[in-house]
C-alpha cells in the first residue's frame, strides 16, 4: 500500500463518490494497492472506510481446512468497511486486490461524528451491507452443511463455541440429526472441540 498525495488526482477521483458520501465535512486520503496485496484482513482492527475508485476486489474467507472460500467479487458498490463502520468489530473476511487498486479513505475515528450525522452515506452503507447479505445468501446455496456450520460458529456464534443445536437446526435450515452428525465428523476432523452435551467449539 502506499499513500497518493496528488491533491488534484483525489479531487478527480471525490466526484465518483459524491453519490456515496456529502464530503463537505471530512478529509480524503489516497492509496494504491498493488495485485495481490490485502487490503483488509480478519484480527486486524480496521478503521477506515475505503471508496474503490479503480480496480476490482476479492473478498472471502478461509475455512478450516485452509480452502479459501469466496464470497463475491465488490463492484458495484464501491465501499469496503461498512460492516467494521457498523458493528465496531474486527473484520471477519478477507479483502484483496484483483489488480491494481486505487481507493478514496475517510478515518473513521477522525469522522465518526460526521459520518453517523450523514444521511446521504448511512443510506450508502444500508445499501452496501444489503448487498453483502444477499450475496451470502446466494453463495450459502451452494454450501455444504459442513461448510455452513463452519461458517456460522466462525462467524456468528460467541467465542466461536455452538451452544443450542435445537435453535442452530433451525437457522441452518437441517434437522437436528444432520447437524448433529456434521458435528460429529467436525470433532473427528479435529476442527470442533466437544466441551459438553451440545457444546461445541470451534478450534482457533
Amino acid at each position: 500500500m502506499k499513500e497518493i498525495k496528488d491533491k488534484l488526482l483525489i479531487e478527480k477521483y471525490s466526484d465518483s463518490i459524491s453519490s456515496y458520501v456529502h464530503l463537505d465535512n471530512v478529509s480524503l486520503q489516497m492509496f494504491e494497492f498493488e495485485k495481490g496485496e490485502l487490503m483488509i484482513q480478519p484480527s486486524f482492527h480496521f478503521h477506515s472506510i475505503y471508496f474503490l475508485v479503480k480496480g476490482s476486489v476479492n473478498v472471502y474467507s478461509i475455512q478450516a481446512d485452509g480452502r479459501q472460500f469466496v464470497t463475491g467479487v465488490k463492484k458495484e458498490i464501491p465501499i469496503l468497511g461498512d460492516i467494521e463502520f457498523v458493528t465496531k468489530k474486527k473484520p471477519h473476511l478477507f479483502v484483496e486486490a484483483l489488480e491494481n487498486v486505487v481507493v478514496l479513505s475517510i478515518d473513521t475515528l477522525r469522522y465518526e461524528k460526521e459520518l453517523n450525522e450523514d444521511v446521504l452515506f448511512l443510506h450508502s452503507v444500508i445499501h452496501s451491507c444489503v448487498d453483502i447479505i444477499q450475496s451470502a445468501q446466494h453463495e450459502q446455496n451452494f454450501m455444504s452443511l459442513e461448510e455452513k456450520v463452519i461458517a456460522y460458529m466462525k462467524y456468528q456464534c460467541d467465542d466461536h463455541i455452538l451452544r443450542r443445536i435445537e435453535k442452530t437446526s433451525e437457522i441452518l435450515h437441517c434437522s437436528r440429526r444432520q447437524l448433529q452428525r456434521v458435528l460429529h465428523e467436525l470433532v473427528e476432523k479435529d476442527i470442533l472441540t466437544k466441551l459438553s452435551k451440545g457444546v461445541y467449539c470451534f478450534k482457533k
